[in-house]
């Protein structure tokens, strides 16, 4: 029989040491199963949310029917027939008067906002103008559906980007950003600051050994990349160009460098300006 301690006391650190290694593993798959409930919730609250509203659609299209054609009891006679072949008729071209209806409105709802549109090019602007950053700690990747589900329109949101571990970043204009932030104050979220210089944001264990000002250095980079590719890529074209000038005018921790205008712009005014006929001497 061994008594040496210090074997007992190895094969114990051994033990624990994998007892340990199994909890980690345990906690993980916890993790990974409480991230998938939470896009299970919010998958069917979506699913809910549509139900009633078709719900409510059925019940005001059998409320106009039936309010539309009443029920009369006549006395049978030669007519009664041609009369209930006419309600039928009736009643079928109600669906096609509210669809002729809502596209008549919505024909005028998109002439209004073009009209709009041509009579700002002759007026001076006015409330709030440029974008901005709203950042939040979370680390869900459906954040579009969400968003519709709490009631906020996808259109006033120019783009959802993750610019590090944990963190959501929406790039919106200024004049909705307060109706944003109260949108989702409702439900007790709260923007957080956001650095995307800080040498937080790198986060791969591989840069560890980096120092603070290499880290700064390399987010950076990766910010300046990101704001590059997403407003060249960005349609209509004249809104990344009006976001990539914005932050180039801005003096806070967002703003873009001297190379990533010039380097954005001549592709931009290359792409843009027309071309002219040549004609021969």
């Amino acid at each position: 029989m061994d008594n040496n301690p210090t074997i007992n006391l190895e094969q114990k650190f051994q033990q624990m040491q994998n007892e340990f290694l199994e909890i980690k593993k345990e906690i993980t798959l916890i993790k990974h199963l409480q991230e998938g409930n939470a896009d299970l919730k919010s998958q069917l609250a979506a699913a809910l949310l549509e139900i009633e509203q078709l719900k409510i659609q059925q019940k005001k299209i059998t409320t106009i029917t039936s309010t539309s054609v009443p029920t009369q009891q006549q006395p049978a006679s030669s007519s009664s027939a041609m009369d209930s072949k006419w309600a039928n008729v009736v009643r079928s071209n109600i669906p096609q008067q509210q669809n002729q209806q809502q596209q008549k409105k919505h024909q005028n709802n998109q002439k209004t906002q073009k009209n709009n549109r041509a009579y700002r090019g002759f007026t001076e602007a006015t409330g709030p103008t440029g974008y901005q950053f709203i950042h939040f700690r979370n680390s869900t990747r459906t954040v579009r559906k969400r968003l519709v589900i709490i009631g906020i329109s996808n259109r006033r949101v120019l783009a959802v980007q993750f610019p590090t571990k944990g963190v959501i970043s929406l790039l919106v204009h200024n004049a909705y950003a307060e109706e944003i932030k109260a949108s989702l104050a409702r439900g007790r979220a709260s923007p957080i600051a956001y650095d995307p210089h800080h040498e937080s944001v790198i986060c791969d264990p591989k840069h560890a050994n980096l120092s603070a000002p290499q880290k700064q250095q390399m987010a950076a980079d990766i910010y300046y990349n990101r704001m590059f590719k997403l407003c060249s890529t960005m349609k209509p074209a004249h809104v990344g160009s009006s976001i990539i000038r914005y932050f180039h005018q801005t003096q806070d921790q967002f703003s873009l460098p001297d190379h990533i205008v010039k380097d954005f712009l001549p592709p931009v005014l290359t792409r843009n300006k027309p071309t002219t006929p040549q004609h021969n001497q």
